[in-house]
């Protein structure tokens, strides 16, 4: 990764230019970087006033300047300092520029002190004590801090992604911290690769994170009364479609806080509160029909199954409202009058068609009392969802292996989280496989 810091002759509120070590560029030759380099590069601002050589936002959309074109092709940007592009430097006099960049800051000046670090912002060692321009909360945004202004919440620092390569704006007050400045620089470009989940004063979680490989599939492992389900649920709470199933199992109203980075998307609640993210479906042993099955549903979930080979022949509505099954051998029956397998797949099944998840919660995947010829193909079928992420709990070493085997037959990676009471432990598929050979893999954490 080529790094260079921009050091320009005027500056707003920051000239961390005394601090910077490496290439330094002056306007011209900030100009040659951001017109030959691309992905792989990075330009720090060390002074927070741009060369309007590189923003000539009179000129061009703030997205056609040299700048931007420069982030689309690849390139990261960091600024460090005052509002990005409050002002411009023009023949060498700084010039306000107004607001030109799509993410426009509040409170300009007002010192706010309740800045923390996200999880992401705590995965780069990201860390800001106070702010003075903070932006808006948004879904443009991946925040590495945030604080409260008033009754809403803000960024003060934040990525935001253009095109191959992103807008990165860090420190905003004269108290820079170019160690923490610097460890952005070199972590950001692993980013992509993880996933995050934190969880602060929920349940058995104070303050825990945990970091996974950016996998499909992730499987977690631990001893009893670790957190398997809590940690499923907490996700689950991100969407409050999942509430009441949930504080039906707890009977309780849950606290805390629940953040999650996965495939560059950011979820970040405070579970007193009923904000809303719409896409997160957790499905639990109590597999109770939580999906209504209408007649549309009911022949889908049919053709589904029997192309899984399940002995289903059809399953209708009856003129009672009652859903009834036909067998491959003509046996007509109530739906309720079949075991728990059966309702299991075919509620699992309706779940997955009905609400197409973005992220699949199942916690404890052996207590579907599926059969071990069924559960492949039922796996099959789950991962090949349209699900950016799924998250398995199980207390079954063959569950645990069963599902990287489909996974891998579908090219599709898993990695495996495993809880203790006093941590926890990641581990890609091999390695894995190598320690289950002398060890049980829900015992490797105490």
């Amino acid at each position: 990764m080529e790094i260079a810091i921009y050091c320009g002759r005027t500056y707003s509120l920051v000239n961390a230019c005394n601090s910077a070590s490496g290439t330094v560029l002056d306007t011209d030759g900030a100009s040659k970087w951001v017109a030959e380099k691309g992905a792989g590069s990075v330009l720090i601002f060390g002074t927070d006033v741009a060369p309007y050589t590189l923003f000539n936002y009179k000129e061009k959309n703030w997205a056609d300047t040299p700048i931007f074109k420069y982030i689309a092709r690849g390139g990261v940007v960091v600024w460090v300092g005052d509002a990005p592009f409050r002002f411009v430097e023009i023949n060498g006099e700084k010039t306000e520029a107004g607001n030109v960049f799509p993410i426009r800051p509040v409170g300009i000046g007002m010192k706010i002190d309740n800045v923390e670090s996200t999880a992401v912002g705590a995965f780069l060692s990201y860390n800001q004590a106070e702010s003075t321009a903070p932006v808006p909360k948004s879904d443009l945004l991946i925040p590495l801090s945030v604080a409260d202004y008033g009754a809403n919440t803000v960024y003060p620092a934040w990525i935001y992604r253009h095109g191959k390569g992103m807008f990165v704006r860090l420190f905003d007050t004269p108290n820079i911290d170019w160690n923490s400045v610097m460890s952005v620089v070199n972590g950001i470009e692993v980013l992509g690769s993880v996933t995050i989940i934190r969880l602060k004063n929920y349940r058995k979680f104070s303050n825990n994170m945990f970091v996974l490989p950016n996998v499909k599939v992730g499987i977690v492992l631990g001893r009893n009364d670790v957190g398997k389900s809590s940690l499923l649920e907490a996700i689950a709470l991100l969407d409050e479609s999942n509430r009441p199933l949930v504080e039906k199992i707890r009977e309780m109203k849950d606290s805390g806080t629940v953040e999650l980075f996965a495939e560059w998307s950011y979820f970040r609640k405070d579970l007193t509160k009923n904000e809303n993210y719409p896409g997160f479906l957790l499905i639990t042993p109590d597999i109770t029909p939580s999906v209504h099955l209408d007649p549309y549903l009911a022949r889908r979930v049919a053709e589904v199954l029997r192309g899984m080979g399940i002995n289903i022949s059809e399953i209708y509505i009856a003129a009672d409202g009652s859903v009834r099954v036909v067998l491959n051998d003509g046996t007509d029956v109530p739906l309720a009058a079949l075991g728990r397998g059966y309702k299991s797949i075919i509620y699992l099944t309706g779940m997955l068609l009905e609400k197409r998840p973005r992220v699949l919660l199942i916690d404890e995947l052996e207590s579907f009392s599926l059969r071990p010829d069924i559960m492949p193909r039922l796996l099959d079928l789950i991962i090949r969802s349209d699900a950016d992420l799924i998250l398995i709990s199980t207390q079954s070493s063959d569950v645990s292996f069963v599902v990287p085997a489909v996974a891998a037959q579908k090219n599709i990676e898993t990695a495996f989280l495993i809880l203790g009471t006093k941590g926890q432990k990641v581990l890609t598929l091999p390695e894995a496989v190598r320690l289950s050979q002398n060890i049980d893999l829900r015992f490797l954490v105490d």
